[in-house]
């Protein structure tokens, strides 16, 4: 049987999908997983991304003998939406994940797929078989260094999560304030910063058309994430190897949810280890920022 699936969203509701997947194509590997790699708005899913879950082959068209679209935004899905008391009892303790879970149980059911959902569900990249291993290694030697490392997703939000102010020109201030860290950031900005430890990611591991997965990778190495919330933190944010580690600290930057305030800050609560501080606006992300580094003193 062929199975198509569909995402019509942006990067980051293609990749909170990305679990659920590979439970259906694990449990029923004698079938043929297509996805289509467009989504709304000119977004095209990156090939690196469909790699990411084994099995599942990029399709420029939307066919099949089972077409499954993955974006709960969907009309078809339209009678499943929950409002007020009902929601938040049935999505505790409120993350994406249990938001997630209610939708995939009646994808599963309504297609005869007779899957059980973790408790422990999140993303675990097999990082080595999706970099090149010279990235591997550059990455690698990063995490070696013994200097703390912070990483900023400096990517501008395409949904209205937060604010898109540049962040390279407090970057700088900060690092100039506290020498003793390293600062990694992966989007480039109108200005150019001279400090040694301010550093562009790709320079670590070279350009590609898509180094999100890179710089997921590098972020495991990483004590301190400073995000707006965002398809490319996603890919940071789900992995089990961040949420799971007591020691790294995310600062997530987005607006309130309109269920519960930090709902997008996390994908699956039950998981964390890790110390997750959600901002508003810029301003405040760069302020608590400055709170934990003059802790750390």
């Amino acid at each position: 049987m062929k199975v198509c699936f569909h995402t019509k969203g942006h990067l980051g509701d293609f990749i909170i999908t990305i679990p659920f997947l590979n439970l259906v194509i694990q449990k029923y590997p004698e079938n043929e997983y297509y996805q289509y790699v467009h989504g709304m708005e000119g977004t095209r899913y990156p090939d690196i991304f469909l790699k990411a879950v084994p099995n599942l082959i990029p399709t420029e068209e939307i066919s099949g003998d089972l077409i499954i679209p993955t974006h709960f935004c969907d009309p078809v899905y339209e009678k499943l939406h929950l409002g007020g008391q009902e929601a938040l009892d049935e999505f505790y303790p409120y993350d994406m994940i249990s938001i997630q879970k209610y939708y995939w149980k009646h994808v599963y059911k309504n297609n005869n797929f007779d899957i059980e959902i973790p408790a422990d569900l999140g993303l675990d990249f097999d990082y080595e078989s999706l970099l090149d291993k010279e990235a591997i290694d550059s990455i690698k030697k990063i995490g070696d260094n013994p200097r703390k490392k912070i990483l900023f997703v400096n990517i501008k939000g395409r949904s209205g999560q937060t604010d898109n102010e540049d962040w390279l020109n407090r970057i700088s201030n900060i690092s100039s304030l506290y020498p003793e860290w390293d600062y990694y950031y992966m989007n480039e900005e109108s200005v150019e910063v001279e400090n040694d430890n301010v550093i562009h990611t790709p320079s670590i591991f070279g350009t590609h058309p898509s180094d999100l997965i890179h710089n997921s990778y590098l972020s495991t190495f990483c004590d301190i994430i400073i995000a707006r919330n965002s398809g490319a933190f996603m890919a940071i944010s789900m992995q089990n190897k961040n949420v799971m580690n007591e020691n790294k600290t995310f600062i997530t930057q987005t607006q309130d949810n309109p269920h519960v305030p930090d709902l997008e800050c996390f994908y699956n609560r039950t998981l964390y280890k890790a110390t997750n501080v959600h901002t508003h606006v810029s301003q405040e992300t760069f302020l608590k920022l400055e709170e934990i580094l003059w802790s750390c003193q």
